[in-house]
C-alpha cells in the first residue's frame, strides 16, 4: 500500500496497416496503455502517419474552437450525454449559417466594444478641458502662438515673468484641480518655457479634437456611449441566445472532434514499416488481460504483443541512423534504457493519502523505482504541524472550518479546486485532529493554560515514567526540554529519511553503495549525538567512559566509510547535518510565536474586559480579531515550514524523483457517448 507504485509491464503491440483504425479506437476507449513516443529512425523504424480523415476533422475543430471562443463559453452542464452519430449529423447540418452568424456577431462585438473604449478615453481626456472652462476651439490653430496644457507643483509663472517672456494663464475652475493649467505664450519662446515648467513636474494633458464647448462635446459622448452600449447589449443577447441554444452541442462536438483527432494523429508516435504498425508503452501488470482481450475483440488474431524485460531493454531505443545519414558515432548511441526513470507512475495511495501525493509532486513524480513518501507524510506532516500549533482550541477550529469547507457551496480558487480543494480540506482535518492533541500536551486552549502549575482547570501536572517528563509541557518555563524534543525528533526523522535512502540506494547501484552512502551517515549521527551530548552537558569528560567511546567508535566508522564511498568531498557535508539537525528546532520556535501572539491578545483582551461596561464588548473583539488573525498565520507558517523540513532536511536523505506520471491513451467523455 502507497509505498511503491503499481508493478507495470512494458509491451510491444504489433497491427497490421488495415487493423490500425480499429486497434486505435479500442486502446483510446480502454485507457490502459501508456504510449512511449517512437523517436525517428530508432530501431529501423520510420514515424508512423496520422488516419484518413485527420486533416477535416483539424480543419472543423480549429472553427468549432473559434466559435466556442467567440461565445465565451468555458463550460456547460449537462443532463445527458450526446450520442455521437445524431450530433455530428445535426452540426454539420447548420455548421456553415451558425459559424457565419456567430462570427459576424463576434466582429460586431468587438468593434464595438472598442468603440465603446474610444468614448470612454475621449470623456477621460475631456474631463481637464471641463475644469479649464474655454471653448475647445481656442486650444488650437494659431500661427504665432503655442498652447501648453497640463499639471504640475509650485510656481513657475514668477519664473516666467522675471524672465519677462508674455503670456497668458488659464488655471482650473475645479479646486481639487490646483495644478491644472491652460498657457498661452508666443511660438518662439515655447522652448524656454517649456525647460522652465519642467522643473515643477509639468506633465501635459492629452489634446482633444473638438469645437465649442466642453460640456457640450461630453453630453453628446455620453449620448454617443450610450446608443453603442444599447448596440452592444443587443449583439451580446443574440450570443447568449445562441450560447444557451448550441453551447452544449459545440461542447460536445469539440469533445469528440477532439477524441478523433487524438486517435487519428496517434500513429505519429508510433514506429512503423509499409505494412505495421509498432505501438510501445506500459500498462498496469495486474490488466495484461484486459489489454489482450481489448485487442483480440477489436482485430481478432491480427495483432501480436511481446512483452519487453529489462534485459531485453538493455540498448534498446537505438537509433540506426546517424544525423548526416551515415553510421551513427559512439556519441549518437542511445544510452542504456533507466527503467526507474523511463517506466510510468501509478500511486498506489489510498484515496487519504493523495493530499501529501500532491505535496510530494510539487518537488518532482517518485521514480517507478523508489520509495513514495506520501505515506510517511500522512503521519508526519500533521505531527509536526500539530507540535507548532499545539492549542485545543485552535485544533477544534481547524476541524470544524474543514467541515464547512467539505459541506459549503464554495469551490475554491486557482488550482485549490474540485477534488485538490477536498483533499487539502481533509489534511487541513487531520493536522486539526493532531493539533487537538498536542494540545493536551502544551495544556493550551487558545493561548490560554488549562492544566499545569497555572492551569485553570486542572492545577497539577500528570508524571509520565516511560517518558521521564511531566505533562503538560509548558513551552515558556521548558525551552530547553522542547529544544531537546525537537533534536529528538529531528535525529529520528533523518535517520528514518537515510534508512530509506539504503533502500533505493540498494536497488539503484547495490549494497555497497547503500552501506557506504547513507548507513556511514546513520552511525555518524547517532555516534556524533552521544559525543556531543557528553561533550556539552557532562561536569567532566571521560574519554575511556563506555557511552563516549561507543560514540566515538560509531562516528569515526561513519566518517570513514563517508569517506570511502564518496570520497574527501563527503566531508564537506558534515557540517550540513549538524545544521539539518538544528532546524527542526523551528518545531519549537514557530510554536512559541504562536503562543506569544495568543498570550498578547488574551492579555489586552482581559485588560479591557477588566474595566466593565462598553469596554468588555470591545475587549471580547479584540480577542477575536487577535485569534482570528494568529489562526491565518497558524494555517500558514507551521504549514510551510513543515514542509520545508520534509523537502530539505527528510526527502534529500533518500529522494531522487524526475518520474513520469502514468497518463493512458485515451480519456473519459463528458458530453458524448458512442
Amino acid at each position: 500500500m502507497g509505498l511503491k507504485a503499481e508493478p507495470m509491464t512494458r509491451v510491444l503491440i504489433v497491427v497490421p496497416k488495415d487493423k490500425v483504425p480499429a486497434a486505435t479506437s479500442a486502446l483510446y476507449d480502454l485507457q490502459l496503455l501508456h504510449v512511449h513516443d517512437h523517436v525517428e529512425g530508432r530501431d529501423g523504424l520510420a514515424l508512423g502517419h496520422p488516419l484518413k480523415g485527420a486533416s477535416v476533422a483539424s480543419e472543423m475543430l480549429i472553427r468549432l474552437r473559434a466559435m466556442i471562443a467567440t461565445l465565451e463559453i468555458s463550460e456547460v452542464t449537462v443532463d445527458m450525454r450526446r450520442p455521437i452519430t445524431s450530433l455530428m449529423e445535426e452540426l454539420e447540418a447548420k455548421f456553415d449559417h451558425l459559424e457565419h452568424e456567430i462570427e459576424t456577431l463576434g466582429d460586431n462585438r468587438n468593434r464595438l466594444r472598442a468603440e465603446t473604449r474610444n468614448i470612454e478615453q475621449q470623456m477621460t481626456n475631456l474631463e481637464p478641458y471641463i475644469s479649464l472652462g474655454l471653448d475647445l476651439d481656442l486650444y488650437r490653430d494659431y500661427d504665432t502662438l503655442e498652447v501648453i496644457v497640463g499639471n504640475l507643483t509650485g510656481d513657475p509663472w514668477k519664473v516666467l515673468r522675471n524672465a519677462k517672456i508674455p503670456f497668458e494663464l488659464f488655471k482650473a475652475k475645479d479646486a481639487s484641480k490646483t495644478g491644472l493649467f491652460a498657457l498661452f505664450i508666443e511660438q518662439d519662446r515655447t522652448d524656454e518655457v517649456r525647460a522652465i515648467i519642467g522643473e515643477f513636474n509639468f506633465t501635459p494633458v492629452p489634446s482633444f479634437e473638438g469645437k465649442g464647448d466642453p460640456r457640450t462635446m461630453r453630453v453628446r459622448l455620453k449620448e454617443k456611449l450610450a446608443k453603442v452600449n444599447s448596440s452592444l447589449e443587443e449583439v451580446e443577447l443574440d450570443l447568449k441566445t445562441i450560447r444557451k441554444v448550441h453551447g452544449e452541442s459545440l461542447f460536445a462536438a469539440e469533445e469528440h472532434l477532439s477524441i478523433q483527432i487524438e486517435k487519428a494523429e496517434s500513429p505519429l508516435r508510433c514506429g512503423s514499416t509499409p505494412n505495421a504498425l509498432f505501438v510501445e508503452g506500459w500498462v498496469p501488470a495486474k490488466r495484461m488481460a484486459d489489454l489482450e482481450g481489448t485487442l483480440t475483440d477489436a482485430v481478432g488474431d491480427s495483432y501480436h504483443i511481446e512483452v519487453l524485460t529489462d534485459k531485453e531493454l538493455e540498448g534498446h531505443g537505438t537509433v540506426a541512423v546517424a544525423a548526416d545519414g551515415g553510421e551513427p558515432t559512439s556519441e549518437e548511441e542511445a544510452e542504456h534504457f533507466d527503467t526507474g526513470k523511463e517506466t510510468p507512475v501509478l500511486s498506489t495511495n489510498p484515496e487519504g493519502f493523495k493530499a501529501y501525493e500532491y505535496l510530494i509532486k510539487l518537488v518532482s513524480t517518485p521514480r517507478y523505482d523508489e520509495i513514495d513518501p506520501a505515506l510517511f507524510m500522512y503521519f508526519t506532516f500533521p505531527l509536526f504541524f500539530a507540535l507548532m500549533v499545539g492549542d485545543i482550541g485552535y485544533g477544534i477550529t481547524f476541524i470544524i472550518l474543514g467541515f464547512w469547507m467539505l459541506n459549503s457551496t464554495w469551490k475554491g480558487v486557482g488550482i485549490v479546486t474540485g477534488i485538490t480543494r477536498r483533499r487539502l480540506t481533509k489534511m487541513i482535518m487531520m493536522s486539526g485532529l493532531f493539533t487537538i492533541f498536542t494540545g493536551f500536551m502544551y495544556g493550551e486552549f487558545f493561548g490560554l493554560e488549562l492544566f499545569g502549575t497555572h492551569g485553570i482547570l486542572w492545577p497539577h501536572y500528570l508524571y509520565v515514567p516511560a517518558l521521564d517528563v511531566y505533562l503538560p509541557i509548558n513551552r515558556l518555563e521548558q525551552a530547553m526540554l522542547m529544544i531537546n524534543l525537537c533534536i529528538y525528533i529531528g535525529i529520528a526523522h533523518m535517520i528514518h529519511g537515510l534508512c530509506l535512502g539504503i533502500v533505493n540506494t540498494n536497488h539503484h547501484h547495490g549494497l555497497k553503495h547503500a552501506i557506504l552512502g547513507k548507513f556511514s551517515w546513520i552511525l555518524i549521527i547517532i555516534g556524533g549525538y552521544f559525543v556531543f551530548r557528553i561533550l556539552f552537558t557532562a561536569d567532566e569528560v571521560v574519554m575511556t567512559e563506555p557511552v563516549m567511546m561507543s560514540g566515538l567508535i560509531l562516528m569515526i566508522s561513519g566518517i570513514i566509510m563517508l569517506i570511502a564511498g564518496e570520497g574527501g568531498g563527503g566531508l564537506l557535508e558534515l557540517p550540513g547535518i549538524v545544521s539539518n539537525i538544528l532546524s527542526y528546532t523551528r518545531l519549537f520556535a514557530i510554536g512559541l510565536s504562536s503562543l506569544g501572539i495568543a498570550m498578547t491578545f488574551n492579555t489586552l483582551g482581559g485588560i479591557m474586559v477588566s474595566k466593565g461596561g462598553a469596554m468588555i464588548i470591545v475587549g471580547l473583539i479584540v480577542a477575536f480579531l487577535g485569534h482570528f488573525i494568529n489562526i491565518l498565520l497558524a494555517l500558514l507558517a507551521p504549514s510551510l515550514h513543515a514542509l520545508r523540513l520534509h523537502y530539505v532536511e527528510w526527502m534529500t536523505k533518500f529522494y531522487t524523483g524526475g518520474g513520469r506520471e502514468y497518463e493512458p491513451f485515451g480519456r473519459e467523455r463528458i458530453y458524448t457517448e458512442v
